[in-house]
């Protein structure tokens, strides 16, 4: 499969540029998540392949990104490291050592700026391409559960125990925060949020919240304080906490109470992985899946909470006819 970006169209300029190689200023702000277009019959291998597993047994204590060109980060909240792999190879290009702690969020840009929370000591610390120190970017009460930056320059973070998620604008030094969604009172009504985990914001600037404590996944268009909840169909939600989109636009759940994968469609929602066999019995399967992540040919990569680390899932078929 070829590698999919997004694009857009400027109408001023009756331009139309690819945002995965960003080409001017305009685009260096062009979101660094990958998002294939998939067909309707695309297909995923049941069985994940264990790229990474934790040195303590029964758990996994890990927060993964993979940018455009397939760069694997990985956050280990054991040894305070965050190691940075590339596409095909068995060592670490780079291994950034700390002495503070993760809460299990990280974010990579498209120019190579690493975002990661502090959650102990409550802020989120960057690093530039190729430095050494991080500088403090954004101080909060709690640690954020998942970070994302969208097109604008805004940095989200969840934060799960404060049902609520913020942003804050990284073109100018004034480190103002703003709400985007929930009230900060933990509840079930359309403005509220209970225990707010994975957050994701498309072209548009509607984010979506994985509202885990609500069993529900809600969309909050920019600017506006009352989420729409995304009916599932038949697919009864149990705590969600990663929600993220391909190329259509199609969202993909992470329903870790349930230990599956779901996604929409234009025939409405189905299961992926995780659909018919027990969890965390064997390596290969999900155990408390956490987050998930494209790679750019429309592979998923699953963090899970307990055990089974960091899986890979390979996407088996995209297309409905014969080739």
């Amino acid at each position: 499969m070829t590698r999919i970006g997004n694009s857009y169209k400027n109408s001023s300029e009756g331009i139309l540029r690819s945002v995965l190689y960003p080409i001017d200023a305009f685009s260096l702000i062009a979101p660094s998540v990958n998002r294939p277009t998939f067909s309707v019959c695309a297909s995923w291998n049941a069985s994940g392949n264990t790229i990474k597993n934790s040195t303590t047994p029964g758990s996994s204590h890990f927060s993964t990104f993979i940018d455009i060109n397939n760069t694997l980060y990985v956050a280990d909240q054991i040894k305070n490291t965050i190691q940075v792999w590339p596409e095909k190879s068995d060592i670490p290009k780079r291994t950034i050592a700390s002495n503070f702690t993760f809460s299990g969020s990280l974010f990579v840009t498209i120019t190579g700026d690493i975002y990661v929370d502090n959650g102990n000591n409550s802020h989120v610390s960057k690093w530039s391409l190729n430095t050494i120190d991080s500088k403090i970017i954004m101080y909060i009460n709690r640690g954020c559960n998942s970070l994302f930056i969208d097109i604008k320059n805004f940095l989200y973070c969840s934060i799960n125990n404060g049902h609520l998620v913020i942003k804050m604008s990284l073109n100018n030094n004034d480190s103002i925060l703003m709400g985007a969604a929930g009230t900060g009172c933990a509840g079930s009504k359309s403005n509220m949020l209970n225990q707010s985990f994975g957050i994701y914001v498309d072209d548009n600037s509607n984010l979506y919240v994985a509202d885990s404590g609500n069993n529900r996944v809600q969309r909050f268009p920019d600017g506006v304080s009352i989420g729409t909840t995304q009916a599932t169909g038949s697919f009864i939600l149990n705590k969600p906490t990663s929600v993220i989109l391909d190329g259509g636009g199609y969202l993909f759940i992470v329903d870790s109470g349930n230990q599956r994968i779901i996604r929409s469609g234009p025939n409405g929602y189905e299961c992926l992985i995780g659909c018919s066999t027990p969890s965390c019995d064997l390596p290969t399967q999900l155990c408390d899946p956490l987050t998930a992540i494209f790679d750019s040919y429309g592979n998923i990569f699953v963090t899970n909470q307990n055990k089974n680390g960091i899986q890979k899932f390979i996407l088996s078929t995209n297309s409905c006819g014969k080739l």
